[in-house]
């Protein structure tokens, strides 16, 4: 899939986090599975210690990890649903497409853009058709204009287009976003006549 300015923006940000900024709590491995929860969940704590602690319940803790992650998931704040989806993706946990789903339609556009990451990976008809009816969502525009979010799912969607998406190709194909439009073109050009 092709990365444009401000999804890599995003995956600049999410491993920023992820892998450390510098500034953040240095847990050094000391920390226990208790402690590192604790520090995740509390509304008090700054957002970089909040994930650094969540990644390294997945590094440190994998038989613990899926549960916290799944909760994670469930907060209201952007960061702890990110964290999920990167920790889950990370630990290949068989949830990470279910709570993708759910997490297509967050407010976040950060949220849904991982969510679609992990979704490009889970090739089933239904994650397609969820894919097509985020395409054309409202909350992937702004002000009229096309986010990045509709020209990751458009490039996926043409990675491997079914013939009976055709009319939904050549739709795309009068968009206003060119790197929509040109995944349609790549799309249609895939599709057999």
């Amino acid at each position: 899939m092709k990365w444009n300015g401000l999804c890599f923006i995003s995956f600049l940000f999410t491993h920023f986090l992820a892998f450390g900024a510098g500034g953040g709590t240095d847990f050094g491995g000391r920390s226990s599975y208790a402690q590192l929860q604790e520090l995740a969940f509390s509304k008090k704590k700054n957002y970089e210690d909040r994930w650094h602690a969540i990644m390294e319940i997945v590094d440190k803790f994998p038989d613990g990890a899926e549960t916290v992650l799944i909760l994670a998931s469930q907060e209201p704040e952007w960061f702890m649903k990110s964290a999920a989806l990167v920790g889950l993706q990370k630990m290949n946990s068989p949830q990470r497409f279910k709570i993708s789903k759910a997490l297509l339609t967050d407010k976040a556009l950060v949220v849904r853009s991982q969510a679609v990451e992990i979704l490009s990976q889970h090739r089933d008809p239904k994650t397609r058709q969820l894919l097509w009816a985020e395409l054309d969502h409202p909350r992937n525009f702004r002000n009229k204009k096309s986010l990045w979010i509709r020209s990751q799912i458009a490039e996926y969607l043409a990675t491997q287009p079914l013939k009976s998406e055709r009319a939904q190709f050549v739709r795309l194909f009068e968009d206003s976003d060119k790197k929509v439009k040109a995944a349609s073109r790549a799309g249609l050009s895939k599709i057999p006549m």
